[in-house]
């Protein structure tokens, strides 16, 4: 596990903070658009993993991207886009839905191993609803102020 988490929190590390200065010069959308590409790699390499190194350099990498602008999503879109005034409200209710995503993960895994003996049915549906997310992605557009 530390050959995977170690170096995927240096990558994250590294995108969290570039993607943090670049925010004030780019779309966010842009780091949506990176964010669900980050996700097709990591599927990617963990519907190919073997005994082979790419595949865990896919989850490396795709990991660290993903988790630094994950981090980066949260903590700069909602005062971007509703303000400061109802912060707490909008980021605990979009932290509810964070926390019921991360308990049905590990649960669609299990399910998966269970009925199919891998994990490559949830490996597979994962991949498609983040290239479902990430073409949708190019039509996020800010939010219009009244």
């Amino acid at each position: 596990a530390i050959n995977i988490f170690l170096p995927a929190s240096i990558i994250a590390i590294i995108c969290q903070f570039a993607g943090g200065w670049l925010s004030d010069f780019i779309k966010l959308k842009y780091f949506l658009l990176f964010y669900m590409f980050a996700m097709l790699v990591t599927t990617t390499g963990l519907f190919l993993l073997t005994n082979h190194p790419v595949p865990y350099w896919l989850i490396i990498t795709g990991n660290g991207i993903s988790w630094g602008m994950y981090v980066l999503l949260v903590a700069v879109t909602w005062p971007r886009y509703y303000g400061l005034k109802n912060l707490g409200a909008i980021s605990g209710y979009a932290l509810s839905w964070m926390v019921i995503g991360s308990a049905l993960g590990p649960y669609f895994f299990s399910l998966s191993y269970e009925y199919t003996g891998s994990f490559d049915t949830v490996a597979i549906s994962i991949f498609s609803v983040s290239f479902l997310l990430f073409i949708l992605a190019f039509r996020v557009n800010n939010p219009v102020r009244k």
